[in-house]
């Protein structure tokens, strides 16, 4: 039996719940040891999505269901921090920021996340770190809705 499905076979037993109905899914994500994470984002509510035909049909003011697998994702609760101390630095030492600052110098910051994308995308991270600054600094400076990125492979 494929592993999954043996897997969700055993939490219904355990549960006793109708593996179809929605108490099953909500012990599931009461058992999801991850679940802590989901307080990490911002989810937006549905009543944000534009363009929502369906917006009749559910709760507007609840996390709307974001299942976009082709963007960067939610927003970490975290990311307006980071690129705030970024800017701060660049606005505080211009081009110093560089080299002449204690905390994450833009010059070395390969040997900083080196390791660290190398756990994750394994031994290629040269070429996918320079295309991933590429794109961020892209993305910064190139306003929204004029910005398309293409998905190459390797």
């Amino acid at each position: 039996m494929f592993e999954p499905t043996a897997k969700l076979l055993e939490l219904n037993n355990k549960s006793a719940l109708n593996i179809f109905h929605e108490d099953f899914a909500k012990y599931l994500d009461d058992c999801d040891p991850l679940k802590e994470f989901r307080n990490e984002y911002y989810i937006p509510k549905n009543s944000d999505i534009p363009l929502a035909d369906f917006i009749k049909l559910i709760n507007p003011e609840e996390p709307c269901v974001y299942l976009c697998g082709h963007s960067l994702g939610l927003q970490p609760k975290t990311t307006k921090k980071y690129i705030d101390d970024e800017l701060q630095k660049w606005a505080t030492k211009g081009v110093l920021g560089h080299a002449h600052v204690e905390d994450k110098p833009w010059l070395t910051i390969d040997e900083t996340v080196n390791g660290l994308s190398a756990q994750i995308v394994g031994k290629i991270t040269l070429i996918l770190k320079m295309f991933f600054y590429y794109v961020i600094l892209y993305c910064l400076w190139t306003p929204l809705q004029y910005t398309t990125l293409i998905q190459t492979p390797l």
